[in-house]
């Protein structure tokens, strides 16, 4: 499924501001629209992890639990053989421990940033 990330650089662009490091862009985007690009990938990137993230599928299940959590993406685009979407941090609502609980038990290690900012619980993964 070479190339399905075009399709997914258009769907985003046309909702938000992509920002662009050398060949690769970088959004955060809304569980709504988690659930909509995860349409558009083939199932190996399901597996995809970033280091010791938590999956591409777990993040995934942590949308359809909460409407309201944001993601950080980046995406490789079909230029490089690597294509795919990885997701490498979240914004968890402050109330929403178990949802917070359920990415940190997926993942392989316990995330490199953790803090409080604007009613979010932000986690990262390097």
């Amino acid at each position: 499924m070479r190339g399905f990330t075009n399709r997914i650089i258009t769907y985003l662009a046309q909702r938000r501001k992509l920002k662009k490091s050398g060949d690769i862009f970088r959004a955060t985007i809304t569980s709504s629209e988690l659930l909509t690009i995860s349409r558009m990938i083939p199932e190996d990137n399901f597996h995809d992890r970033q280091n010791n993230a938590p999956s591409f599928n777990d993040f995934l299940q942590s949308a359809t639990l909460c409407g309201k959590c944001l993601y950080d993406i980046y995406i490789v685009p079909s230029s490089r053989i690597d294509e795919r979407v990885t997701i490498d941090g979240a914004w968890i609502p402050a109330n929403r421990g178990d949802v917070l609980a359920f990415l940190i038990n997926k993942a392989l290690e316990k995330p490199e940033e953790m803090y409080h900012t604007r009613g979010y619980i932000r986690v990262w993964w390097d």
